[in-house]
């Protein structure tokens, strides 16, 4: 495993986003047929991708605030978004498992299983998704963005409290006698 190049967030393709990463690692942990280590994940994942060793292993600049390898790093983000949606549980420890529910999404898939290596491929677009696997991956996208909504929504401030009031107010109605009067200089002219 050769560490290539160094890279910005930015600087990689769309289609190794996080967001487009979820399906796919769900899928990597179903194919593993069980739990499996972060190593093992990312492994998967490049392989099910079909990603290029240059891309796979492509690391954050010096300067940034992560380090490592960008598509581990995004992997890991899809792992953490798939855990809050209940598809996928963590020992806490780096190793993932899938959840019933997880398989029980990717069921589709089941139904439409085009080979992965006979599907046309670029650098720029990744793999052609499937109609199924594009709706997953829709799916799974809006899922993640309403549970986000949720989990970070704004709490309304409580509304202020009055003041209390002293216990020698007087309860009912009353009136005032006004402020006191200035004089003004046409008064004091006058005089």
């Amino acid at each position: 495993m050769a560490y290539i190049a160094k890279i910005t967030d930015e600087e990689l393709p769309t289609w190794l986003s996080a967001d487009q990463l979820m399906l796919w690692t769900l899928r990597a942990l179903r194919d593993g047929g069980g739990p499996a280590h972060l190593d093992v994940v990312h492994k998967r994942l490049g392989e099910l991708l079909r990603i290029p060793e240059d891309l796979l292993w492509l690391e954050y600049p010096p300067e940034a605030e992560q380090e490592g390898p960008v598509v581990r790093h995004r992997m890991q983000f899809a792992l953490t978004d798939l855990g809050f949606l209940g598809l996928v549980h963590t020992d806490n420890k780096g190793t993932w498992s899938l959840l019933d529910e997880g398989a029980d999404f990717l069921k589709p898939l089941d139904e439409e299983d085009a080979p992965r290596a006979e599907r046309d491929w670029s650098r720029k677009t990744g793999i052609k998704l499937t109609p199924a696997e594009g709706k997953l991956e829709r799916k799974l996208i809006a899922r993640k963005r309403a549970e986000h909504k949720e989990r970070f929504r704004k709490k309304k401030p409580p509304p202020p409290t009055p003041p209390e009031r002293p216990d020698d107010w007087p309860t009912g109605p009353f009136t005032s006698r006004g402020a006191p009067q200035v004089a003004t200089c046409r008064s004091l002219t006058q005089q």
